[in-house]
């Protein structure tokens, strides 16, 4: 019954389900962060932070861990759909000049 609520929250406000993917939901993919983390590069920082925890668990109560030293997911390369091409000096240099004039008036040059 609770998942059918849920769902149906989800239906009437749509936004509600894509604001919980992106700041809350730790993705597997990205390394348990949020698409959000990754995207402001918070995710390093909370990889270090997560490391540290971790190494002060192992050394408090080895017990609990096996003989490997706990991970942290890696994060994926960037990925994009269209990705931009790369702007070098020779690319910039053949690319057309707009007058001042015209970029302020709005006319096409």
């Amino acid at each position: 019954m609770a998942l059918r609520r849920c769902l149906s929250i989800y239906q009437l406000h749509p936004g509600r389900l894509v604001a919980w993917c992106n700041h809350h939901h730790q993705h597997s993919g990205i390394g348990f962060h949020t698409p959000t983390n990754v995207h402001y590069d918070h995710a390093a920082g909370m990889a270090k932070e997560r490391s540290a925890i971790l190494a002060a668990a192992r050394a408090r109560h080895p017990e609990r861990f096996t003989t490997t030293e706990p991970k942290i997911l890696a994060l994926p390369g960037p990925a994009s759909i269209n990705q931009p091409k790369e702007v070098t000096e020779q690319s910039a240099a053949k690319l057309p000049v707009v007058p001042l004039s015209l970029k302020n008036s709005g006319a096409a040059p």
